[in-house]
């Protein structure tokens, strides 16, 4: 005999389809045939653990996109510092650490804000999965065992993945801005200009920098 997953008051609920009913909200309405072993179908163990093997898939995809975020906003990042070293324009130079800038916040809300929701999200539902498993005796617990394994202490402090996150943007975020403000703030050395002037009368020159720094030189004849 089949049974179904209905929708009830917002609640998914196993009920015999006759009498399940009928008038759940389309945004919440799901259905899902559970065959039993007698008519030759999968049971419910096997259908939680393929439906786990598919949400390990999304959280791994997840997961590899996260990754890709960061590697390109690093080497984005990384190129436009580097450029800044082929002009000695300030201006010209900012407008490329400001480029760099704008990406990386970007791409920190790329990353934060929308694969890493959909991330935690395949994680919970792993668990929940895991969860069920675990009533029928099917000892997996990967997601259970990789979420108490993130958390890392630094000082004393218990930082998890959003937190990481956060660290991660934010210390990319510390070095453009300090790189923005030694275009401007530190002092660029500049090449001394030197001014000869001969003082025939002692035998010597004077070396007169753009500093304003003077210095004795014997002159040679």
């Amino acid at each position: 005999m089949a049974s179904m997953l209905w929708c009830v008051n917002g609640q998914a609920e196993r009920q015999d389809p006759t009498s399940a009913p009928l008038c759940c909200p389309a945004s919440v309405w799901v259905t899902t045939i559970l065959h039993d072993m007698s008519n030759g179908g999968k049971d419910t163990s096997e259908l939680l653990v393929e439906a786990w093997v598919k949400t390990i898939g999304t959280q791994e995809h997840f997961n590899q996109i996260e990754m890709d975020i960061r590697k390109t906003a690093v080497a984005l990042v990384g190129g436009a510092i580097g450029a800044t070293t082929l002009t000695d324009n300030p201006l010209a130079k900012t407008v490329l650490l400001v480029a760099g800038l704008t990406a990386w916040v970007a791409f920190f809300f790329m990353d934060f804000g929308w694969y890493h929701r959909l991330l935690l999200g395949a994680v919970e539902q792993g668990e929940y999965l895991e969860a069920e498993l675990d009533k029928r005796n099917v000892p997996i617990k990967l997601s259970q065992h990789v979420r108490s394994r993130s958390p890392i202490k630094l000082f004393g402090w218990e930082i998890h993945s959003d937190q990481k996150i956060m660290l991660f943007y934010g210390f990319g975020l510390a070095i453009l801005a300090a790189v923005i403000a030694a275009v401007w703030v530190v002092p660029r050395e500049e090449k001394k200009e030197k001014i000869i002037v001969e003082v025939p009368s002692e035998g010597l020159s004077i070396s007169v920098g753009r500093t304003g720094t003077e210095q004795a030189v014997p002159q040679t004849h």
